[in-house]
C-alpha cells in the first residue's frame, strides 16, 4: 500500500512513473503511465499498553498513551469511547471492549485515570465479577480549543484492560458521644460508642461493632485503656467516661477476624485531647474583640485569608464554624479559624456581582465557636474581608489558538472555504484582549514565525482587536516556516501600561491542488523564495538551489541583484551561497535585520524570469572566546560593561592568538562600551 506521507517515488515527489511495454514478434510498444498517490486524512496512530494491572485504591495514573498523526498535524486531542458500539464502522471494536468508561478519565496529555479509586471489594463496571474494567481511548487529529474530540473526523483507537489488584487494608477505629452534636467531646459522665471499619470486608457495608457478623467478621474482641493502663470489665464497644478518667487520654481496641482470613487483625484510636469534667454554668468562651477586619489581594481561590480568627477563654478543643452573607465563598479550618477562599476574587468584576463582594467594596462573614464541652461562645466574630487590587496582563478573549487556512491565502483570518486539503472552520478573526485596568491595549508578534506575519486593522468598526494575515502568501510546496513543517508558530502580545498577556497560535498551512503551471514565455525557474539558515553557515553550504525548466532551460544562466546581492553568489548551476559566514551579532543586510532580500534571474537568451528570495540569518549559541565578552554584554540587562573587559578584548586582538577576536567584534565592544 502507497504511503503518502513516505514519499517513495523515485522523485520523492508522491508521482510514480511507470512505463508498461507490450512485445510480439521482437517488436516491442510503451504506454508510460504517472500514477499520483493523494493524501488521505487518516487518524492518529496511538501507543502506549493494552493491558494494566492496577493496585486498588490507588489515585495514580493507570497510562500514558502517545499519538503520532501521519499528517503530522498538532495537537492531538483525548477523549474515550462511550457506551458500547463500534464508533469507527471498521468492525475492530466489540460492545464490551468500552463498557466502563464511566469508570475513566483522560486528560490533554493522553495521561488516562480511574475517575475515583478503584475498590477490590466493592467492584463495579461489566466485569465486576473478576475486578477487569475495559475502555477504548480516542485520538484525534483536529486540533480544537476544547481538547475534545469532536462527534465527526479521523480518530484513531486504542482498547485498554485494566485489572485491579488487592491489598491488604488495616482496619479503623471511630469514637462518638451522647453529647457530641457532631463534635468529639470527651466530658465525665458521657458514653463513647466506638465503630470499626475494615475495608477488606467484600461487603459495602465494611462497618462493625459488638455482634460478629457470620461470614463477614468473627471473633470481636473490645478492650478499654486509660493512659497506659487496660480499664477492667470493660469488653464491649461501648464505655462510660468515670471520674477517675478526667485528665487522661481513653484508648479503645479492637481485635477481630476478616471472613476468608484465618489471621487476626487489630485496629485502634486514642481521644485526641483529654477527658474533661462536666462545667457547671455557661463558660465564656468569646472573641475579643468581635470585630474583625482583614483584606486578600484579587486572585485565584485557595488562599489564606490573613490570620486566623480565634476564641479566647476556651474549656479543652475550640471547633469554628463559618456563616453570614458571604460565607460561601469562604471557608474556614474547624480547628485552627483560618479563612481561605473558595472563589476567584475579581476587584474589577461589575459592580452587580455579588460573587466578588464588589457592590459593597468588601465581603462579610460570620465566625462561631463552641468548646470541647458543647458550649457555644458568648459572642460571635463579625469579619470584613477587603478586596484589593493587583496590576495584571491584559488577557485575550478572542482569537483562536489553532488556524488552518490554505496555501496561497494572504487574507485575515477567520472563516474559510473547505476544498483545500485539512480546511479548519475557525471562529473569530480577531485576537482581541482587555486590560482589567481598563488602560489602552497595544499588539505586536513574536515568535520564531513573527516575521511572516501582520496586524492589522479590522474593517468592522465595532472590532477593537487587531486580525492575524500572512505578509506574503505561504506556500505549502516551499514550506517556510522555521521548522520546515507548514505549521507556523507565531505569539501575539498584548501590552498596557508595561505588563504583557501572550496569546501563542499555530496556523497550518493545507495543501491545494494547484493546476500545472503554463510557461507563457518558455521559461520557468522553480526554488524557495525564503530560507533560513543558521549564523557561522560555511560559505560551501547551500542556502537555497534554483531549477530552470523550458525548452531552452539548459541555456539558462544566473544573474543575482537585490540591496544584499552583494553578500551571496550564485553559481552557474543556480546555487545561492553566502559570501562571507553570517554573524547575527554582526548583521551585513541593508538595514541590519538579519533579513536579507535578493532577486535570482534566470536568463534563457529569448525569456528572463525573476524570483525574490528573503534569506534570514538565526542565532547560535557561541561558545569560543571572541564572542564571549560581546555576548557577555548582550545578557547584561543592566548595561554595565567596563572599561577592562574593553582593553582585555583589545589585547587579545593584537596578541592574535588562536581563539583571538575578530576586528570587527573589537569595534562592535568599543562602541557598545562608549554607548552606554
Amino acid at each position: 500500500k502507497p504511503d503518502f506521507e513516505a514519499k517513495a517515488s523515485a522523485d520523492g515527489d508522491n508521482v510514480y512513473e511507470v512505463t508498461v511495454r507490450a512485445t510480439a514478434g521482437g517488436k516491442t510498444g510503451e504506454r508510460t503511465v504517472r500514477v499520483t498517490v493523494s493524501n488521505v486524512d487518516e487518524g492518529p496512530e496511538i501507543s502506549g499498553p493494552s493491558t494494566r494491572s492496577f493496585v486498588e485504591n490507588s489515585k495514580d495514573p493507570v497510562a500514558t498513551f502517545t499519538a503520532m498523526d501521519p499528517e503530522g498535524v498538532t495537537p492531538i486531542a483525548w477523549d474515550l469511547v462511550a457506551g458500547g458500539g463500534d464508533p469507527d464502522g471498521g468492525g475492530d471494536l466489540e460492545a464490551t471492549d468500552n463498557a466502563d468508561s464511566d469508570h475513566f478519565t483522560i486528560d490533554e496529555d493522553g495521561v488516562l485515570k480511574f475517575s475515583s479509586p478503584p475498590d477490590y471489594e466493592n467492584p463495579s463496571g461489566e466485569g465486576a465479577s473478576t475486578n477487569t474494567y475495559k475502555v477504548v481511548v480516542v485520538a484525534c487529529d483536529v486540533p480544537l480549543e476544547s481538547d475534545a474530540c469532536p462527534a465527526t473526523g479521523n480518530a484513531g483507537y486504542h482498547t485498554v484492560t485494566v485489572t485491579v489488584t488487592k491489598v491488604d487494608e488495616p482496619g479503623t477505629v471511630e469514637l462518638g458521644t451522647d453529647t457530641s452534636g457532631g463534635t468529639p467531646q470527651y466530658l465525665v459522665g458521657a458514653t463513647l460508642t466506638a465503630t470499626a471499619t475494615d475495608k477488606d470486608i467484600a461487603n459495602t457495608d465494611q462497618t462493625f461493632q459488638a455482634t460478629e457478623r457470620t461470614g463477614i467478621v468473627t471473633s470481636i474482641v473490645w478492650r478499654w485503656y486509660r493512659g497506659g493502663g487496660q480499664i477492667q470489665g470493660e469488653a464491649g464497644n461501648t464505655y462510660t467516661l468515670v471520674a477517675a478518667d478526667q485528665g487522661q487520654r481513653i484508648r479503645v481496641e479492637v481485635r477481630y477476624v476478616v471472613a476468608g482470613n484465618t489471621q487476626q487483625e487489630s485496629a485502634s484510636l486514642t481521644t485526641d485531647h483529654a477527658v474533661l469534667a462536666a462545667l457547671e454554668g455557661t463558660h465564656a468562651l468569646k472573641f475579643n474583640p468581635a470585630g474583625v477586619n482583614r483584606s486578600i489581594s484579587e486572585g485565584a481561590k485557595d488562599r489564606n485569608v490573613g490570620a486566623p480568627v480565634t476564641a479566647t477563654d476556651n474549656h479543652g478543643t475550640i471547633r469554628y464554624t463559618l456563616a453570614g452573607t458571604d460565607a460561601a465563598k469562604f471557608t474556614i479550618d474547624d480547628e485552627t479559624g483560618q479563612i481561605t477562599t473558595t472563589v476567584e476574587l475579581n476587584y474589577e468584576a461589575p459592580a452587580n456581582d455579588d460573587a466578588n463582594c464588589v457592590a459593597r467594596n468588601n465581603c462579610e462573614v460570620t465566625v462561631t465557636a463552641k468548646d470541647s464541652t458543647g458550649v457555644d461562645s458568648t459572642n460571635n466574630a463579625t469579619v470584613t474581608i477587603k478586596i484589593t487590587d493587583v496590576d495584571e496582563a491584559p488577557a485575550f478573549s478572542t482569537g483562536a489558538k489553532a488556524v488552518t487556512v490554505p496555501e496561497g491565502n494572504t487574507g485575515l483570518f477567520g472563516t474559510v472555504d473547505a476544498g483545500y486539503e485539512g480546511a479548519t472552520d475557525v471562529a473569530g478573526v480577531t485576537y482581541t484582549a482587555a486590560d482589567p485596568e481598563g488602560r489602552t491595549v497595544t499588539y505586536s508578534l513574536a515568535g520564531p514565525d513573527a516575521s511572516k506575519f501582520q496586524l492589522s486593522a479590522s474593517a468592522d468598526a465595532a472590532v477593537t482587536g487587531p486580525v492575524l494575515s500572512f505578509v506574503s502568501k505561504p506556500d505549502f510546496e516551499a514550506k517556510a516556516s522555521a521548522d520546515g513543517d507548514n505549521v507556523y508558530e507565531v505569539t501575539i502580545r498584548a501590552t498596557a501600561a508595561g505588563k504583557t498577556g501572550e496569546r501563542a497560535v499555530r496556523v497550518t498551512v493545507g495543501n491545494v491542488d494547484e493546476a500545472p503551471t503554463i510557461i507563457a514565455d518558455g521559461l520557468l525557474v522553480t526554488g524557495p523564495i525564503s530560507a533560513s539558515v543558521e549564523e557561522n553557515t560555511p560559505v560551501t553550504t547551500a542556502v537555497a538551489t534554483y531549477r530552470a525548466a523550458g525548452p531552452d532551460a539548459a541555456l539558462a544562466t544566473w544573474l543575482l541583484s537585490g540591496v544584499d546581492a552583494g553578500d551571496f553568489r550564485l553559481s552557474n548551476s543556480g546555487v545561492l551561497t553566502f559570501r562571507t559566514s553570517p554573524n547575527f551579532e554582526n548583521p551585513a543586510d541593508a538595514n541590519g535585520d538579519n533579513v536579507y532580500k535578493v532577486t535570482v534571474t534566470a536568463n534563457d537568451g529569448t525569456n528572463e524570469i525573476d524570483r525574490d528570495v528573503t534569506v534570514t540569518v538565526t542565532d547560535v549559541e557561541e561558545q569560543g572566546t571572541g564572542d564571549a565578552l560581546v555576548d557577555r554584554y548582550d545578557a547584561n540587562t543592566n548595561g554595565a560593561i567596563e572599561k577592562g573587559e574593553v582593553i582585555a578584548a583589545i589585547n587579545d586582538y593584537l596578541d592574535d592568538g588562536a581563539n583571538a577576536p575578530t576586528k570587527p567584534d573589537v569595534i562592535r565592544l568599543i562602541n557598545l562600551y562608549l554607548d552606554s
